[in-house]
């Protein structure tokens, strides 16, 4: 086992791959454990749509982080562009500073962020080893 439990649901392999990182993870670092995530979608927040947090993510898996986020499982916060060029990844759309509306597609560098309803439904679920569970951020 590489630390959660693949059930072939992306739903649940996405929060077991995250609650398995506890936390900081990319989409990059997602992509990377959750290949079936891909796709040609952009992942836009909701509330303001100029800003796009992913481009290249299959339909599923933009429902299924969702319904991550509305359920309270997932967070997501906003991070330094750096942290995406230390996973290889350099973006050409500019750089949303904020989340505001802006005029043209702006990106905003997050990472996820488990909350400890996330950590507790992975472990009850065997999505994720229990001893990983205490990882969380509020």
């Amino acid at each position: 086992m590489i630390g959660f439990q693949r059930t072939g649901v992306l739903a649940s392999d996405i929060l077991g791959m995250l609650a398995w990182r506890g936390g900081g993870v990319t989409f990059v670092e997602l992509l990377k454990f959750v290949p079936e995530l891909r796709g040609a979608l952009p992942f836009h927040d909701e509330t303001c749509p100029p800003i796009l947090y992913w481009q290249g993510l299959c339909e599923d898996g933009i429902a299924a982080i969702r319904s991550a986020l509305d359920d309270g499982y997932v967070q997501l916060l906003p991070v330094s562009p750096l942290v995406y060029v230390l996973d290889g990844y350099v973006s050409q759309i500019p750089l949303a500073c904020e989340r505001k509306s802006y005029r043209e597609t702006r990106w905003l560098p997050v990472t996820f962020a488990v909350t400890e309803a996330g950590a507790e439904t992975a472990a009850r679920e065997g999505l994720v080893m229990a001893a990983n569970t205490r990882l969380f951020r509020h």
